[in-house]
């Protein structure tokens, strides 16, 4: 070890709760950023997590502490991926190690963990609109709210925009932009222009002039109007300001977000105002990890890799998402008028190849979810079928257009959602366990999650001859390539498991055979309208079991048991499913052993049914 190394280790062993930061003198803040991201890289390579977001706001992360008291002071970070400096700085530097494993630290903004995240957050664009309901509320304290350019782009941003600029409001936004260079001139030129708009003394001088002009009626207004379209001029030289001071917010920036003297500069003095403003930074995705600089959407939520080289080294295993796009890819070389839609996730949904063999036919709509559902609508309407491709925890957004322009309209839309279920390490912000439930009460929509890899394609291919909505779900996970029942005429129970859970409950299924107990089984992928044929058959058993991967509210077991009661069949009804809480972080096994949906839980819940 160097002396280098030595510094930079005691540089980050002076940080161990919050405010420490702002012991430190500004010669040693580089070396802090250094090793805070060196820690970042050791921990996400050994835990997977996100990782070029976090590299990109070390800087801006460490300059707010500095700036702020977060006795007092909130800050709002949209999303929440890119908090990992912060919990570095808030006294979870130890537990970082723990960073998104069971029990351990979470991967996103988590209340119970400290005061400093005011908020669990995980789905974008909704900081704007929190973060100033916490400014109006507040008496005292500043607000501060963190959104990239990417999540900027939601129509709730926006929304929140417009209402902050409206009600006058005591909040500050930083706009953080990773995707455009900015050079030393324009950072520079940026901050003079912020040192003189924020001078005390000029502010006072506006008002006393504002005031005495308004009292000459045949000058007031065009001299108001002259001053302020010449400060907005020069402002337009440096940035995109037209946009945020139409809509009634002062505009600071761009300044460069790896710049200390200069972001502190900018801040502490943008701070101070009280009326609604936005800092533009320009930061770099993946900042001092080159790997995550070259392809920072790689490793934007990356599984484990070598530090040295970049690369996983978890090893590849077939999914239901690569079996989609090649059936996807197979249906389209057949039929022109298939489109595929995603919402920034063309790598997450496997659709880049897709993108690739189909340009033209190929459309990522940005984070805007409910924008994704409409545009689909109208080129629905229009001949086209389109294939809205979505992580299952962001369409739950959709909500409204699913049943405005999609199932109001009858219109043949396919939407394969994936990553449904529990998800893992992101937690409850990330999992989906609600989607059987709220996606059937809607007329007209066919729900499937499909239990087998060869399910899945028949699927996909029914969906696409379709003249009706269809969604497709399934999870993060592998499954099989198929799956047979298991049919004993004159069962003591019967289990009905929809998706892909079905493999684990035929597992289960297995074991009570061994124990000498009489079951049948009955794989389904259909949880609206459910297959009548087979609760028939289940129905000749004494007690059915429902087994799925969702909320036992209202999910595929309240299908089950709705059809029994419409049909006045009386049995025995039993579900199994995930518990009405909201469920933590941690693997796949670790959380289904936690609710009960793993093998040994499926067989215990039934087993205690039985005696």
């Amino acid at each position: 070890m160097n002396e280098g190394e030595l510094e930079l280790i005691m540089i980050l062993d002076k940080i161990n709760q919050t405010g420490d930061v702002k012991k430190l003198r500004p010669e040693e803040l580089p070396l802090l950023a250094e090793e805070i991201r060196r820690l970042i890289i050791e921990v996400v390579a050994k835990n997977g997590g996100h990782l070029s977001s976090n590299l990109g706001v070390v800087e801006l992360t460490i300059a707010l502490h500095r700036l702020l008291d977060l006795e007092k002071d909130t800050i709002i970070w949209d999303v929440g991926h890119q908090t990992y400096a912060h919990k570095i700085l808030t006294g979870r530097k130890e537990e970082f190690k723990k960073l998104r494993t069971y029990q351990g630290l979470s991967g996103f903004p988590e209340p119970n963990e400290s005061a400093t995240d005011p908020l669990r957050t995980g789905h974008s664009s909704t900081s704007i609109a929190t973060g100033l309901g916490i400014a109006c509320a507040k008496k005292e304290g500043k607000t501060v709210v963190i959104i990239g350019d990417a999540s900027l782009g939601g129509g709730v941003a926006f929304e929140g925009l417009n209402q902050a600029a409206a009600a006058k409001a005591n909040l500050c936004v930083i706009l953080n932009a990773n995707e455009m260079a900015i050079s030393p001139t324009t950072g520079g030129l940026a901050l003079s222009l912020t040192r003189v708009i924020t001078n005390p003394r000029l502010e006072s001088f506006r008002q006393h002039t504002r005031t005495l002009v308004q009292k000459m009626p045949f000058l007031g207004p065009e001299m108001i109007n002259f001053f302020k379209t010449m400060e907005e001029g020069v402002k337009n030289l440096l940035g995109p300001a037209e946009l945020f001071e139409g809509i009634g917010f002062s505009y600071f920036g761009p300044f460069d977000g790896h710049n200390f003297s200069q972001l502190t500069e900018a801040l502490e003095k943008v701070l101070n105002l009280s009326t609604p403003r936005l800092v533009h930074v320009v930061t770099k995705k993946g900042k001092g990890y080159p790997p995550a600089e070259t392809d920072p959407e790689h490793f934007h939520s990356a599984s484990r890799f070598s530090i040295t080289t970049g690369k996983s080294i978890e090893t590849p295993k077939a999914e239901y998402r690569e079996v989609f796009t090649e059936e996807l890819v197979r249906q389209a070389e057949k039929r022109p008028e298939i489109v595929a839609i995603t919402a920034a996730m063309t790598r997450g949904v496997g659709l880049q190849n897709f993108q690739k063999l189909y340009p033209e036919r190929f459309f990522d709509v940005g984070i805007a979810e409910q924008a994704a559902v409409a545009f689909a609508a109208g080129l629905a309407k229009s001949g086209k079928h389109p294939v809205v491709s979505i992580y299952a925890t962001f369409f739950q957004r959709t909500f409204d257009q699913m049943f405005q322009e999609i199932c109001l309209q009858g219109l043949p839309v396919t939407f394969v959602l994936c990553n449904n279920g529990l998800v893992g390490p992101d937690g409850s912000t990330h999992h989906s366990l609600y989607s059987f439930s709220y996606l059937r009460s809607l007329p007209g929509l066919s729900v499937l999650a499909p239990f087998s890899y060869r399910e899945l394609r028949r699927l996909l291919t029914q969906s696409l001859e379709a003249s009706f909505p269809t969604v497709i779900l399934f999870p993060k996970d592998a499954g099989p390539e198929n799956l047979e029942p298991i049919e004993e005429p004159k069962a003591a129970i019967a289990i009905l498991a929809v998706g892909n859970i079905a493999e684990t409950a035929y597992r289960a299924a297995l074991r009570l055979k061994n124990d000498g107990v009489s079951v049948s089984f009955w794989p389904t992928s259909d949880i609206k309208p459910v297959n009548e044929e087979i609760i028939q058959k289940a129905a000749m058993a004494n007690t059915i079991v429902t087994v799925e991967e969702n909320s036992r509210l209202g999910g595929f077991g309240g299908a089950v048991l709705e059809y029994l009661a419409e049909k006045d069949l009386k049995k025995n009804l039993r579900m199994i499913g995930a518990p009405d809480r909201f469920i933590t972080f941690g693997s796949r096994p670790e959380l289904l052993a936690e609710i009960g949906l793993d093998e040994a839980g499926i067989y215990k819940q039934i087993k205690n049914i039985i005696t």
